[in-house]
């Protein structure tokens, strides 16, 4: 397969190789919605996407969706554990890819990623048929941005080698993107860019740990994307929620996580993305909270009006009857819906006591004006 070849730094002393570009990224299935929950959709995250999310401090990110502003906390001081846990020394230098002991971030697969070694021959054609991108990269670049690569590099080198870092399966304009800003060609870093690309390019700053060079663009990338924000529970708003947790879009994610919570009827899919366990089981627990008050509404109402002394008990049976009918009919009477609320949104449950209809029913007394679209008002 043929090659292409881009060079950031003529000087550089490191070939970047990305095989297999371009994998399909934060792929979902149409006839399942994303926000709908799956039976492992609170099962842990894999082992790569765990070392993925590393942590930010030695505390866990608190926030209240409820309260205006989510602050994260500072960044860990002191370096972090080597990436994949892999000890540079131990691995062999390529063409063989059998030290390979961690899973792509996109598709769940094992490529090589990340081995500096000594260049192979073009003319080895078990390895070119594998290589699309070759991009001639700096050494001092790329670990002064990325905490990743500063790890992977160190070392002894020999100054008349050249060394090869080999990466699966990114996109390849992410790559692009990501190599231009951290060699500070900000003139070849475009202003705009599609909320996807942003998405890749926010897992990429993640995974490779140099998000700190790739937030000042971010900021103005979202910025011109920001009017675009999802208003119901799909994919985009699984992309948002990426990028704003990446990025340190502290309103933006409250926005985002609010809609979710309003919208989403079970625990969040992340499509692989790199959102947090614990911002899924707390987005998940809001929104059971919320659907759960939502539901005691009516049976409230019920034991109110079977209590209610000013009513007639002709009112108060007619009143009676047209709630649980309707509860009924809705699946909210028996047996009463529990936790965790699979199959139920705030925003629908919302809307069916909204519809619920109040029969006709009047006497020369007032009991008979009692709405049952009071407990519109109490929800």
């Amino acid at each position: 397969m043929a090659s292409t070849c881009l060079v950031f730094d003529p000087d550089g002393d490191v070939e970047l190789i990305l095989r297999n570009p371009n994998a399909p990224f934060a792929k979902w299935d149409e006839d399942q919605h994303p926000c709908k929950p799956l039976a492992s959709a609170l099962a842990k995250t894999s082992s790569k996407q765990g070392k993925r999310l590393k942590k930010r401090s030695s505390n866990e990110l608190f926030f209240n969706l409820d309260d205006p502003g989510i602050m994260h906390t500072s960044s860990p001081s002191g370096p972090p554990a080597h990436p994949e846990g892999i000890e540079l020394s131990s691995i062999n230098p390529l063409p063989s890819e059998s030290t390979a002991d961690y899973t792509s971030p996109l598709t769940g697969t094992t490529p090589s990623e990340g081995t500096p070694v000594p260049a192979f021959d073009d003319n080895d054609t078990n390895d070119k048929k594998d290589v699309q991108v070759r991009m001639r990269v700096s050494s001092r670049h790329l670990m002064l941005a990325s905490t990743y690569f500063e790890k992977m590099l160190q070392g002894p080198w020999e100054e008349s080698k050249s060394y090869v870092i080999a990466a699966s399966e990114w996109d390849t304009d992410a790559m692009v993107i990501l190599m231009n800003i951290i060699h500070g060609r900000s003139r070849k870093v475009p202003r705009l860019v599609s909320l996807d690309l942003l998405t890749k390019l926010a897992v990429m700053a993640d995974y490779y740990q140099c998000v700190e060079g790739v937030e000042m663009y971010a900021d103005r990338w979202i910025k011109n994307l920001g009017h675009h924000l999802p208003e119901r529970c799909g994919r985009d708003l699984i992309l948002w929620i990426a990028v704003s947790w990446v990025f340190f879009q502290d309103s933006l994610f409250e926005a985002v996580t609010n809609v979710t919570i309003r919208e989403s009827d079970g625990p969040l899919q992340t499509l692989g993305l790199p959102i947090p366990q614990h911002i899924v089981e707390t987005i998940d627990r809001k929104r059971q909270d919320k659907v759960d008050r939502i539901i005691s509404v009516p049976h409230d109402l019920v034991l109110y009006l079977n209590n209610r002394t000013k009513c007639t008990f002709a009112c108060s049976s007619m009143l009676i009857g047209a709630l649980t009918k309707q509860m009924h009919t809705n699946g909210l009477l028996y047996p009463k819906p529990t936790t965790p609320f699979l199959g139920y949104s705030v925003a629908g449950i919302t809307k069916t006591l909204h519809n619920f209809e109040t029969p006709k029913w009047n006497e020369s007394r007032n009991s008979g004006m009692f709405k049952i679209s009071k407990m519109e008002q109490e929800g």
